[in-house]
């Protein structure tokens, strides 16, 4: 597996035979590592590396048998990445919850903010691995499986690029967990196909790995980073359309009657909206406008050999 891509060892789950079974029973046991207050995790087989961290699945806590994903820092130099994935995952959770709170109290329809990223069930260092820090996470109750999850990535290798109202949910979601983030002074700083996990067949939307972001002091903005996460983005729905990335033109469809959704794309690549939350909702008024408010399955293009045959790509 590449150790350059963080969430790439979800491509080979999603496209390999492990969507045909629960994932706890494809996995081996690798054995069980131990937290400073006692609590032990069923460990399993490797899933893959990235530079700064190794990744294990791993059985959470609990009577569901749900598998979450054990993140260990390569060598101890890696702690403070991990610790600080932790903390700023800690409190968006705790953002998310109190939002959630607001929302109900005035009547208003369900935000679940905490859909978008990974919830932390456990971190501490680990005196039994050279001092590393271990951080437990785990996915929402809707995932019951890792092979549910695919990075985007995954589009390039299945040989497909997204058609534009499947593209336009996956946008628009990451949109609306930028907006969430940068609203508390967190930037990713890790807007990459193989970062940005997808659930196709409910639209879920996932960004896996938070230990290149940064949290802003009460002196200072992150707007330098938080504009690079709006063209990062911009770039990469770009590429899962199928678009050109010097010229930002996209593939003409039926769907498209007029070049606006492909100007708002471009926008967006070449840094022009000031702030996620903007980007978001201009987005959504554009949405609105050309399809009706509807569930899309997603569907795809064949990149080979014709560009448009649609496919129904699960």
């Amino acid at each position: 597996m590449p150790s350059e891509s963080p969430a790439v060892w979800l491509t080979g789950l999603v496209l390999g035979a492990a969507r045909a079974l629960p994932i706890a029973e494809k996995q081996r046991v690798a054995g069980y590592i131990s937290t400073p207050k006692g609590a032990a995790y069923q460990v399993l087989q490797p899933l893959g590396n990235a530079e700064h961290y190794n990744l294990h699945g791993c059985l959470l806590p609990g009577d569901s048998e749900q598998i979450g994903v054990l993140k260990i820092a390569a060598t101890t130099k890696d702690n403070d990445s991990l610790d600080r994935e932790a903390m700023i995952l800690k409190m968006m959770r705790e953002k998310a919850e109190e939002a959630e709170r607001h929302a109900s109290r005035g009547g208003g329809v369900r935000l679940n903010y905490h859909y978008f990223f990974p919830q932390v069930v456990d971190s501490f260092i680990c005196p039994e691995q050279d001092e590393r820090r271990i951080n437990i996470l785990g996915f929402p109750p809707v995932i019951e499986t890792l092979s549910q999850l695919s990075p985007l990535t995954a589009l390039r290798q299945e040989g497909i690029r997204a058609d534009p109202r499947t593209g336009a949910w996956i946008i628009g979601k990451t949109l609306k967990v930028l907006a969430f983030a940068h609203g508390q002074g967190i930037s990713n700083r890790n807007i990459t196909a193989s970062n940005i996990l997808i659930e196709r067949e409910q639209h879920g939307v996932v960004i896996f790995d938070w230990t290149r972001s940064k949290l802003a002091s009460p002196t200072e903005t992150n707007a330098p980073e938080e504009s690079e996460d709006l063209r990062s983005l911009g770039r990469l729905a770009t590429s899962i359309l199928g678009g050109d990335l010097k010229t930002g033109e996209l593939p003409k469809d039926d769907q498209l009657t007029d070049e606006r959704f492909q100007k708002l794309i471009r926008d967006l690549a070449q840094g022009k909206f000031s702030s996620a939350i903007s980007a978001y909702t201009r987005f959504y008024e554009l949405i609105y406008t050309l399809w009706p408010r509807e569930f899309h399955p997603f569907m795809a293009y064949s990149l080979e050999p014709d560009p448009q045959e649609k496919i129904n790509a699960r």
